[in-house]
């Protein structure tokens, strides 16, 4: 049975908040009203909110207030979440939190560590992908996995959903990207990610390294402003090499010459973010649900301040 909360607040005003609000406008009932609350971007967010007339949506430049069965998206700059996390916290308002969670281990950890008494949730979207989820169930029935790598690229320029995608340069790739890449590498491989070495380019526009799930290798590149966009997961098992080719959703897979859709039920199942969101609302009713684990969000974060450490790059 789907939880419909009675109100979402949208912590934001970029191209992120604009997606979330664009999916939740989409999947919700309309007498469930919408509030954005944004420090930047306000013209743009009220160009959205014009659009949708059947839609309430408050506009407010405030936090949100607490409203009951009401829950929060966490979706501005990520130096700009732990002042955002720690009001909604505060006012008992359940919150999922993009990621990174904060740019810092440090800073993480003591956000996560409200989650004690808080019902918050990282952001981890790729725990619902079904393209992610059918290439790992391949991987495990193709035996013993050798050695993984995982190749993240965003061009130069790239429009997504609708509108240029543009990074904050403030957050480095590693801290935005490893979430995702860590994420990906646990379902794949059995035990903690780890770093080994770290190598870094283009004045941080690049960033490689050599990681180990468990006792398996694992090479990332991770890079901004590259040639094309980028999202390639390859792992070499006992049987043979496995990639999934996800540069445009959802994928497909290439295993022992043949090559196949990577999510049969894309074209009529809800999609990541959707059915992540649905899930979000079952957890701030009250639900169990282990794929927003905190300690999975300050692995990452632990992760991405040893490759900052390494590389040399101010935080």
């Amino acid at each position: 049975m789907n939880v419909v909360p009675a109100h979402v607040a949208v912590v934001g005003g970029g191209r992120w908040a604009r997606v979330y609000l664009d999916v939740l406008d989409r999947m919700l009932p309309p007498e469930v009203s919408l509030s954005v609350h944004p420090r930047r971007g306000g013209d743009a967010i009220a160009l959205w909110a014009a659009g949708r007339p059947a839609r309430r949506v408050a506009i407010e430049q405030g936090a949100p207030a607490p409203c009951l069965g009401g829950v929060a998206i966490v979706a501005n700059a990520a130096h700009d979440h732990g002042t955002a996390v720690r009001h909604l916290a505060q006012a008992g308002i359940p919150a999922l939190v993009e990621k990174p969670l904060a740019p810092s281990w440090d800073e993480s950890r003591r956000l996560a560590g409200l989650a004690a008494t808080a019902r918050l949730a990282p952001s981890q979207v790729f725990l619902f992908a079904g393209y992610i989820r059918n290439f790992a169930a391949r991987v495990r029935r193709a035996g013993a996995v050798r050695s993984l790598s995982v190749v993240w690229s965003d061009p130069a320029g790239e429009s997504r959903y609708g509108e240029v995608k543009r990074f904050d340069a403030t957050v480095p790739v590693q801290c935005d990207v490893l979430p995702h890449v860590v994420t990906i590498l646990e379902l794949l491989a059995p035990g903690a990610v780890t770093l080994v070495e770290a190598r870094g380019s283009r004045d941080g526009l690049l960033a490689q390294m050599d990681l180990r799930a468990g006792d398996i290798p694992c090479l990332v590149r991770l890079e901004r402003q590259g040639e094309a966009r980028r999202r390639l997961i390859e792992a070499v098992t006992d049987t043979g090499t496995l990639q999934l080719d996800f540069a445009e959703e959802p994928g497909v897979i290439h295993q022992g010459g043949a090559t196949d859709n990577a999510d049969q039920e894309w074209a009529t199942g809800p999609r990541p973010l959707s059915r992540m969101l649905q899930a979000f609302f079952a957890f701030a009713a009250g639900a169990a649900d282990e794929r927003f684990d905190m300690a999975l969000a300050l692995r990452a974060a632990g992760l991405s301040d040893q490759v900052t450490q390494r590389l040399g790059f101010a935080q």
